[in-house]
């Protein structure tokens, strides 16, 4: 690496497992390093988030920038926080990859816009919740309130007229999963999000709009989730992109 802004692109391709991500130095301080995340799974956000660390999920993507500027000589790794979600930890969970900062004075002139994109936010949604939806699991299978995705005469949960928004509550019933939770052809807002864990709706999930939301266990989270776009009539899917008991 040389000693500039690198703009990373980050999907979490794991079969299982969620990662909270941060930036360190290989030695001497131990503090987290600020970076800016600048997109999700939807596109660019309104403008950058500073953070020191990134919640991210299976099939979840995320764009971040990192300034290794200051770092040139040394040695940055990017590493995982331990006893993320419900995955066993191992030797190396916690070391994702290493940077190694060339010495040499380089010019880069970038710099980050304070304002990235318009974002097509949807208008607020009303107070009462329009439709829950638990995701559990059912003798070795993911359901949504109780129905599977062969039972064909159930497995249209809601219809959502077009041209209005309406607020969901999606909940983790899985007994201790994570589960990230995708819903095809349409970007949400994420409103609010209750978690044993105390984690509220992040900074850089309520600057944009996202296509793809985590929920550990315990962790049920709302969202305003708008019409369909266009005049087709088409179903818009649940996919669990967690291979091991796929829903």
């Amino acid at each position: 690496m040389q000693p500039r802004k690198y703009r990373f692109r980050f999907l979490d391709a794991a079969v299982s497992r969620s990662f909270r991500l941060y930036f360190q130095r290989q030695t001497g301080s131990t503090a987290k390093i600020p970076f800016q995340v600048i997109a999700s799974d939807a596109g660019l956000l309104t403008g950058p988030i500073t953070t020191d660390n990134l919640w991210i999920s299976m099939a979840e993507r995320y764009e971040v920038v990192f300034d290794f500027s200051t770092f040139a000589g040394q040695n940055i790794t990017l590493r995982n926080y331990e006893d993320v979600g419900k995955d066993d930890d191992y030797l190396h969970t916690d070391k994702v990859m290493r940077f190694v900062v060339g010495a040499g004075p380089v010019v880069d002139n970038s710099v980050v816009p304070a304002s990235l994109a318009l974002v097509d936010f949807p208008p607020p949604a009303g107070p009462t919740v329009d439709h829950h939806f638990e995701f559990h699991r059912t003798n070795g299978q993911w359901k949504i309130n109780g129905v599977g995705f062969n039972e064909v005469e159930n497995r249209v949960l809601a219809n959502v007229p077009r041209g209005t928004v309406e607020l969901w509550e999606l909940e983790n019933g899985g007994g201790g999963w994570t589960h990230p939770i995708h819903i095809h052809l349409i970007d949400f807002k994420v409103v609010s999000r209750t978690s044993d864990s105390g984690r509220s709706v992040l900074p850089y999930e309520a600057a944009g709009l996202k296509g793809m939301c985590t929920s550990l266990s315990s962790d049920p989270f709302f969202m305003a989730a708008p019409g369909s776009h266009s005049g087709a009539t088409i179903p818009d899917t649940f996919p669990c992109p967690k291979t091991p008991g796929k829903g």
